[in-house]
């Protein structure tokens, strides 16, 4: 985290550099790989090109004797610039997954506690809906045994678990 946070605060200090070559950014970029790298060359992205300006080589950035940036808050590589591209390109996705990890953390809470205290009898009888009415009628529909699959039953779980937050959010209101 460090490592993006130098790259935005570089970015963000050079932003009033121009690229000198704005057809091909790499030519005009500082592109220096570490000999025992154990990383893979990132090809260069067009996506989020402000931060290419961390990249930029000026007259005041000092070279150490191997090649590599002497300050490490005054100038990136372009693979160190690309690192932080393709983490900023995984947020949305991170970013959408929290609509199914916060139904199921609040299943995980309280619901199961309650479940575990309530009482399923109805006099000397139990309603057992799922197995006995849900599981046949998606064995006729389905031709399958079981009905649906693990993974089906997954997906809808956690569709159902979405749907009751939305309802709990609009009840709460």
């Amino acid at each position: 985290m460090e490592s993006v946070a130098q790259v935005v605060a570089v970015s963000f200090a050079k932003r009033h550099l121009k690229v000198k070559v704005p057809e091909q950014p790499c030519l005009s970029m500082f592109v220096y790989m570490p000999p025992n790298s154990i990383n893979s060359k990132l090809p260069y992205t067009n996506q989020f090109r402000c931060l290419d300006k961390a990249a930029i080589l000026t007259p005041e950035d000092k070279m150490n004797p191997d090649g590599s940036a002497a300050d490490p808050w005054g100038l990136f590589s372009m693979q160190q610039v690309e690192e932080v591209k393709c983490l900023l390109r995984v947020l949305p996705i991170w970013a959408a997954a929290l609509v199914f990890h916060i139904p199921i953390v609040q299943q995980q809470t309280f619901v199961v506690f309650q479940a575990l205290q309530s009482n399923r009898r109805l006099g000397k009888t139990s309603f057992q809906i799922y197995d006995r009415l849900l599981v046949r009628f998606l064995q006729r529909l389905k031709g399958k045994e079981g009905g649906i699959t693990l993974l089906q039953r997954i997906g809808i779980g956690i569709f159902l678990s979405a749907i009751a937050m939305l309802v709990s959010g609009f009840v709460g209101q």
